[in-house]
């Protein structure tokens, strides 16, 4: 999906979280320009999380912009038992 049609998106519909695979690591250039993307563009709408190998290669970059890295899919279970806890708490 294009980084503008995800933003608008994300600022139509306001989701809690968006979650995104990265399975390859890219370039180092075209990483840090996507990623700095993601953070200006959509992490103002909707907290990000990513996974996959690529995310994982690529995390000093994600951190660097407060993007969460999700590990494993036991990670991935956990942030979502969280949300899930905190939508059933706010009601």
């Amino acid at each position: 999906m294009p980084l503008a049609s995800l933003t608008r998106l994300c600022e139509q519909v306001e989701p809690d979280l968006t979650i995104m695979s990265f399975p390859v690591a890219l370039p180092e250039a075209n990483a840090a320009e996507l990623v700095q993307a993601l953070a200006d563009e959509v992490r103002p709408a909707s907290d990000l999380a990513v996974g996959g190998n690529g995310a994982l290669a690529m995390r000093d970059l994600f951190m660097k912009y407060d993007i969460t890295v999700l590990e494993n899919f036991a990670d991935l279970d956990h942030r979502l038992d969280r949300l899930i806890r905190h939508t059933v708490a706010r009601g």
